[in-house]
């Protein structure tokens, strides 16, 4: 596929809005207007794509190729002075082949002599392991310790206990649950700084409790609060749904795992669909009308502010909250909380208010008389809301399990 993309001024012009620039081009057509190949570049780059392709590659193959350049920085961090290294490995929670996880102990065995003299640590997180993945991380050679998320991946524990640990590492248990501030940190907009601060304090004094505890300074008194806390949680109405645990006891074990190797369904996947090596899909707004064919930037943006405007009033006529999709729908089902001011930068001008998920999420409503009265001659605000409110399902289902 070969996308070409007009040069002329006013194109640059809408382009540099941020508007639909797929449409920029018809906006322009006029019987008077000329055409000229001028520019090459889309040949140019496409014979350059094109000699870049292979299908038949294996992301496996670069495996030799990389090993050199791991150990040259090895070499020259030890040339420095470091006695740690650690290596974050979160592609071991996935649902790795045995020839992946072959060539994984393979990689290793090739950097040992440049790993040698390090005090090395191999991190997985946010998932859990599955019990070849974890036999091949503990069998690792010269290794000083192993990290394991026991939040996330709460049956790994399961894994230590009956598999066993090599009593010649050491391992790192991650157990203080700190992911909710990772994303977030970096992007939060308008989060108080002593709210912030107050939060992390608050992980703080989890991790010393627990390092006090297994040095034998246990705090009673912070422990029993926690208890009492959890017992809370456990037995609250807000948590708890019925419906929810009955439904959730008869998902089966095997339904955790895939019947077939994530090559196989690669494969028949191809098959099916006949992808591209990229695959791409796309989002965005629909064109700008003709109305804005030729006019200059200052009316495009004077006129931009009057229909938001009126957007806007249309909306407190109609008695509807101007509150970002996420938050809106979140609204819609249990076990749901947003913050005030916990806005985050999604990308560009586009914010929202994550949700602070807290328990089942099964929907209040199906949808409220004010959609219905809005709604109800647009096919698709009702095609919107339905799917999102399906995505936000399964994107918290994702985030508890």
């Amino acid at each position: 596929m070969v996308v070409l993309r007009g040069s002329l001024k006013s194109i640059q012009r809408f382009e540099n809005n941020n508007l639909s620039r797929a449409f920029a081009l018809s906006w322009l057509l006029s019987p008077d207007l000329k055409f000229a190949y001028s520019s090459h570049n889309a040949i140019t780059a496409y014979k350059e794509a094109k000699e870049g392709v292979e299908k038949s590659f294996a992301l496996l193959s670069l495996l030799g190729k990389i090993i050199p350049v791991y150990k040259e920085v090895l070499a020259e961090l030890k040339a420095a002075g470091a006695t740690w290294v650690k290596i974050d490995e979160p592609a071991l929670v996935m649902d790795l082949d045995s020839h992946k996880l072959k060539a994984f102990t393979e990689a290793y065995e090739q950097l040992e002599d440049a790993l040698s003299g390090f005090s090395v640590i191999i991190e997985t997180y946010f998932a859990d392991l599955l019990a070849e993945a974890y036999k091949t991380i503990i069998s690792l050679k010269g290794v000083f310790a192993i990290g394991l998320d026991l939040v996330r991946g709460d049956k790994t524990l399961e894994l230590v206990k009956s598999l066993g640990f090599p009593s010649e590492k050491y391992l790192f248990a991650g157990v203080v649950d700190v992911v909710i501030f990772g994303p977030m940190i970096t992007k939060l907009l308008s989060l108080p700084s002593k709210l912030l601060k107050a939060l992390l304090a608050k992980k703080i004094l989890e991790v010393n409790a627990l390092a006090k505890a297994l040095a034998g300074e246990k705090d009673e008194a912070f422990f029993s609060a926690n208890a009492a806390s959890q017992a809370f949680r456990k037995s609250s109405p807000r948590v708890n749904d019925e419906a929810v645990q009955k439904a959730a006891s008869t998902i089966r074990e095997s339904e955790h795992h895939r019947g077939t190797p994530v090559t196989a369904r690669l494969d028949a996947q191809q098959k099916n669909l006949n992808l591209s090596i990229l695959p791409t899909t796309t989002i965005g707004s629909f064109p700008q009308p003709l109305i804005y064919v030729g006019i200059s930037e200052e009316e495009y943006i004077k006129d931009m502010k009057k229909k938001i405007s009126k957007v806007v009033k249309l909306q407190e006529d109609l008695d509807i909250d101007r509150k970002d999709m996420v938050e809106y729908f979140g609204e819609q089902l249990k076990g749901f909380a947003f913050s005030t001011n916990g806005w985050v930068q999604s990308y560009g001008s586009r914010c929202i208010k994550p949700p602070i998920i807290y328990g089942a999420n099964i929907p209040r409503v199906t949808d409220t008389p004010r959609v219905q009265r809005i709604s109800k001659d647009q096919t698709l605000f009702e095609k919107g809301h339905a799917k999102n409110k399906c995505s936000i399902f399964n994107e918290k289902q994702v985030v508890r399990r």
